[in-house]
């Protein structure tokens, strides 16, 4: 139990630094005069030679109260952003209910996975910044027709012996030949000396890593490299730790692995 608790206090800025899932459908629309009542979006978009376009409406209530809207398209965790301020167009009313439509290209480039579009209302009646809301969220499939491969990772660089309460960082590259938006997540898993794996307070036994240019080390964002800082508190055993270290992409694909054993003084 000590372990896992003080695994956490090690990791405890992954955990704060991690995106937010995002919620799905409608988010809140309470604290403002309009309602959206419905959302037409395919849960699921095959890319299509012919004919690429997503179409997107909203249908609101009390519209006249509404100035823009749009959308945006990111990646499921939302590390990068696909698609950015689509706007729609507004159509007719029919019995107080008034449609906002428009379309954006899904390209082949894209690579397949899970995607979210993200629904943003400008309204003009409320002052400065609180006129815009975000007021839903829409998970997406998307399919691409492009073969998917796998993540690979490689260029391990990690220290072999470190002392108790020594700070340390490591490294890894990650190539995704779909493209680095098709990488979902990096991480790795822990086994201390008698083979036991490691985990915090919540169960979790996969660690994040990060390319983002500020957590745990990393110095240039999106350029492939993942990076961790750790340090094995006083109270921890001595001995010889497995790390096992993996990448995945969007469709699940697993990378190979890279084992390495890290001696802790």
């Amino acid at each position: 139990m000590k372990k896992t608790l003080i695994l956490l206090v090690i990791m405890n800025v992954f955990m704060f630094t991690a995106c937010d899932s995002i919620p799905t459908e409608v988010i809140d629309t309470a604290d403002v005069d309009y309602q959206l009542v419905s959302i037409t979006v395919p849960a699921q978009f095959i890319y299509n030679d012919q004919d690429s376009t997503l179409s997107v409406t909203l249908s609101f209530t009390n519209s006249a109260t509404i100035s823009r809207v749009w959308f945006n398209v990111l990646t499921v965790n939302a590390s990068s952003t696909i698609k950015q301020n689509v706007y729609l167009s507004q159509g007719a009313s029919n019995n107080d209910i008034t449609s906002f439509s428009g379309n954006t290209i899904l390209g082949k480039g894209i690579p397949t996975g899970e995607y979210v579009l993200e629904f943003f209302v400008e309204d003009n009646i409320t002052a400065g910044n609180g006129k815009v809301k975000k007021v839903a969220s829409h998970n997406l499939q998307f399919l691409s027709g492009q073969q998917n491969s796998a993540p690979v990772i490689s260029n391990l660089v990690f220290p072999d012996t470190v002392a108790l309460t020594e700070q340390f960082i490591f490294t890894l590259d990650v190539l995704d030949e779909n493209g680095y938006i098709d990488i979902y997540r990096v991480y790795y898993e822990v086994f201390d000396p008698d083979g036991n794996q490691l985990q915090n307070s919540q169960g979790i036994t996969k660690f994040p890593m990060f390319d983002d240019g500020l957590t745990g080390g990393d110095v240039t964002a999106n350029d492939g490299t993942f990076s961790v800082g750790l340090t094995f508190p006083a109270s921890f055993n001595t001995g010889e730790y497995r790390f096992e270290l993996t990448a995945e992409d969007r469709v699940g694909a697993v990378s190979n692995k890279i084992i390495h054993i890290l001696t802790v003084k």
